[in-house]
């Protein structure tokens, strides 16, 4: 059996983090097949890269301010395909 690993990182803004996660990863034993990165911070104006990567985001929008966002990136090794949920609102 394989094993699956998976790093998670609460960012809280990415932007100037970068280079030091990139560093970090390039350091690690062994390459996580999966990151999940919270309160990323990202705009659509920012398009990072994490080499070997495919990435999958979704910005907090607009109008409800700054911070939030998630992201999940797959090792391109991996085969992934994003599935859209559609939203519901539930009142309870």
């Amino acid at each position: 059996m394989m094993a699956l690993y998976i790093l998670q990182w609460n960012c809280r803004s990415i932007y100037k983090k970068l280079p030091e996660f990139k560093h970090y990863l390039s350091h690690l034993p062994v390459l996580p097949d999966i990151l999940c990165l919270q309160e990323t911070h990202l705009t659509s104006r920012y398009n990072p890269n994490i080499p070997n990567y495919v990435m999958i985001r979704k910005d907090r929008p607009r109008v409800l301010g700054k911070g939030g966002g998630i992201c999940v990136c797959v090792r391109n090794a991996m085969s992934s395909s994003e599935i859209r949920i559609p939203v519901i609102n539930i009142c309870l």
